[in-house]
């Protein structure tokens, strides 16, 4: 199974989880991130092999920076999220 489908099914998994609207807002951000983030590598893969380096980098440090960013710090915000229910929890 490739790591993209793997990951795609573990979210599915997570919002059977969901704690509140909080934590299902918090998820779909970062679904929309990833997804936006996943478009830019497959295009960069897509420069790559068409030896448009230059573009590619381009997007590397452009969006695609931009927009990892974005994603992991929505990842950031699901775990400090979790991490803050568990410890009212237990």
């Amino acid at each position: 199974m490739s790591w993209t489908r793997s990951l795609n099914n573990k979210n599915k998994l997570y919002t059977e989880t969901y704690t509140n609207s909080e934590d299902k807002a918090n998820h779909e951000r970062f679904m929309s991130a990833y997804e936006i983030y996943f478009k830019d590598v497959n295009e960069m893969k897509r420069l790559t092999l068409a030896k448009r380096d230059d573009e590619a980098l381009a997007l590397l440090h452009g969006d695609g920076t931009k927009n990892v960013s974005e994603a992991v710090s929505m990842l950031d915000k699901m775990i400090e999220f979790n991490s803050n229910n568990a410890k009212t929890v237990g």
